[in-house]
């Protein structure tokens, strides 16, 4: 499984800029420019001066927004008059979290990208939008998931536990739990060290894991070298055979 946790600390904003983009120069007419844009099929485009700088950016909302207020011809108007200026520059290792403060503090919408001090990319509100979700979907597992071992965690098993009881009740189906733990870990983890005993908790987790048939089925680190099987709908006499299963299981990788 990928280390989510470079999603909040490492996440550069060459993995999210817009590249390549297009520019045009600031002499240009807003028909030219929109004709452009539509040609090559881009909503937004870099406007540059005859020193070949960038001095802003023009997007398909600008045309919308901008022309009809401000009265323009499109004829003879140029692109700077609707142009969103100024635009700054940032280095594409910039990590994301960086990116986003330099953008809140200036109040620029657009940072030009730049890499071995070569124009490489454009980033904008909307690229933060990837980003955004992929740090939610960290949070989220982070809030459920046992950091080590990758499998549900004890808040989430408290959550689940309680819904599964209701609707057991209400139902009236059966609902079955098993609570397994580690022999000797204490003596292991003295004896091997943490780092051996951490591993031996990912190998049970992912043993105990494999072991489950339905998707229903939930496990859970309940603490420590604890773990926890909720198990919807499965009645005592079957709950205890998973539970051999599972000792088995463990005993092997315990061996190993």
């Amino acid at each position: 499984m990928t280390d989510k946790t470079t999603i909040i600390t490492n996440r550069k904003v060459r993995e999210y800029m817009t590249s390549p983009i297009l520019s045009v120069d600031e002499g240009s007419t807003l028909k030219e420019v929109a004709k452009f844009m539509k040609s090559k099929k881009t909503p937004l485009v870099l406007v540059k001066n005859k020193s070949l700088d960038y001095t802003g950016v023009v997007t398909e909302a600008d045309f919308t927004r901008k022309v009809a207020a401000k009265e323009c011809s499109v004829k003879t108007t140029t692109i700077d008059a609707i142009m969103s200026s100024p635009v700054k520059t940032i280095k594409g290792s910039t990590i994301m979290a960086e990116a986003n403060k330099a953008m809140r503090l200036s109040e620029i919408r657009h940072l030009v990208v730049i890499d071995n001090e070569e124009f490489v990319g454009l980033l904008s509100p909307i690229n933060f939008f990837k980003y955004y979700e992929e740090v939610e979907e960290y949070l989220s597992d982070l809030a459920i998931n046992d950091g080590l071992t990758k499998i549900h965690n004890r808040r989430y098993f408290d959550e689940i536990l309680s819904v599964e009881w209701k609707r057991a009740r209400r139902e009236r189906s059966p609902l079955s739990l098993i609570m397994l733990d580690i022999d000797y870990f204490k003596k292991y983890n003295d004896t091997y060290g943490h780092q051996a005993g951490d591993e031996t908790l990912v190998k049970v987790a992912k043993a105990i894991s494999e072991t489950m048939r339905r998707p229903a089925d939930i496990v859970a680190r309940y603490g420590g070298e604890e773990f926890v099987v909720v198990l919807p709908s499965v009645p005592q006499e079957d709950a205890v055979k998973l539970n051999q299963s599972i000792s088995t299981t463990e005993m092997l990788v315990n061996k190993s």
